[in-house]
């Protein structure tokens, strides 16, 4: 089938995405080991700026899986904060809250402060985490 208007494709896309997105939902809830994280944050040369969230996991088959959970368009100063918050607006919509394991980033200082807000985030929530284990 050839696209009708330049909106098709990206009509397809997003369905695609969007079913996509309710089978790893599912997919989350099937599971009960840690998911694992993770993720990084650059900008673009058009200045817009993402942060990349990919997520790992042990299937009920045992077997690895990892995808790209996220390309959440990026707003505001790069502070960890602000990351932990964008991480959070995606980490919410797989509801995977209480399934947080480990996760690996590289040394910017940013990412610290990250680590210590979504810390927080979930001692607020009744759910223990360490981010220096």
């Amino acid at each position: 089938m050839l696209p009708h208007s330049g909106n098709t494709i990206r009509s397809w896309i997003l369905q695609r995405f969007q079913k996509t997105q309710q089978l790893l939902i599912q997919s989350f809830r099937n599971i009960n080991t840690k998911v694992h994280f993770t993720f990084d944050l650059w900008t673009s040369p058009n200045h817009r700026s993402f942060l990349g969230i990919v997520t790992y996991w042990i299937s009920p088959q045992h077997i690895l899986q990892s995808t790209v959970l996220g390309m959440k368009r990026f707003r505001g100063r790069h502070t960890g904060e602000n990351q932990a918050y964008h991480f959070w607006e995606v980490v919410e919509v797989y509801n995977l809250q209480g399934k947080i394991g480990y996760f690996t980033l590289d040394n910017a200082s940013n990412n610290d402060t990250a680590m210590r807000c979504i810390q927080t985030h979930l001692e607020d929530s009744g759910i223990p985490f360490n981010p220096v284990t």
